[in-house]
């Protein structure tokens, strides 16, 4: 199986991700036709979840969504491809960070930063040129692939800029170990919790959501400042990365407080650009428990 991966990697995914980007946009627009029309891919899905978060828009305006948000998916794919090869140079001309002195500020202040993100826009440009917008020292937050190969392809691609990778299971005790140091830690915190008796359930688009306790259970024990990291998408193949505060005072503030802040932010970025989301992601798949 390593040997198969080797071979997929270096004899196809590498090569294809040195091509130039009007070259890999137009393997994503056949992308988009193979998903949308050939091979429907997760459709059923992404319309049942854009039907129940707007349930004020029609099957019309659900499919419009849809189809847009096809189109960014498949941009997203070829991009996230690009990745692997591209130089931190041209990253840093497509992906442009915005209210950086945000950052600069608690740096001057000798504070860590939490910073949450969700699955919008291109969040794996946005976690490679993570470490331009700071001078914390940069950590993210990831799951671990069950394939040994392809999860030390992420984690080279990922960290090649500087951004030191946390598995989930190893995140309190890299915390307690960087007391000391100036750190800015990256949640991304949208996923479906795998544990509904371990997280906070809140209204999220219009439906009963489990939400990821981590990012606050850390910020509260630590005293880190919380900022939200909006990945937002200019036109194909350029975003901007805007940070926005959430606390700095995470110990003063009310218990869910974080939480439902930063769910609330990424709310209301998708209301305003929804295609932006991942939809393929069978986000509420889980009830709330009884007890």
């Amino acid at each position: 199986m390593q040997i198969i991966s080797y071979v997929i990697y270096y004899g196809f995914v590498k090569p294809l991700s040195m091509l130039p980007m009007f070259i890999l946009y137009g393997i994503s627009d056949v992308l988009y036709i193979i998903l949308w029309f050939v091979i429907p891919y997760r459709k059923k899905v992404v319309l049942q979840n854009l039907q129940r978060s707007f349930p004020e828009k029609s099957n019309a305006e659900c499919l419009k969504i849809a189809k847009q948000f096809y189109r960014h998916f498949t941009d997203v794919m070829v991009e996230t491809l690009k990745g692997f090869s591209a130089s931190k140079q041209w990253l840093n001309t497509k992906v442009i960070g915005h209210n950086t002195d945000l950052l600069e500020k608690y740096f001057l202040q000798n504070k860590s930063i939490i910073a949450i993100t969700g699955h919008y826009g291109n969040w794996e440009w946005g976690a490679l040129t993570f470490s331009e917008h700071t001078k914390h020292k940069p950590y993210g937050i990831y799951a671990p692939l069950n394939n040994r190969f392809w999860n030390n392809v992420l984690i080279n691609s990922r960290k090649k800029f500087g951004t030191t990778l946390i598995a989930v299971k190893e995140v309190g005790q890299v915390f307690t170990a960087n007391l000391n140091e100036l750190g800015i830690y990256g949640f991304i915190a949208d996923q479906a919790p795998s544990n509904v008796k371990r997280c906070h359930w809140m209204q999220f688009l219009n439906q009963d959501t489990p939400v990821f306790f981590g990012p606050e259970k850390y910020a509260v024990q630590f005293d880190y400042v919380v900022v939200y990291a909006h990945i937002d998408k200019v036109k194909r193949g350029h975003y901007t990365v805007t940070y926005s505060l959430i606390t700095d005072k995470p110990q003063q503030e009310m218990p869910t407080f974080i939480t439902e802040q930063h769910t609330k932010f990424l709310e209301k970025i998708i209301i305003v650009k929804p295609h932006l989301w991942l939809w393929t992601h069978k986000r509420w798949k889980r009830s709330r428990p009884i007890d």
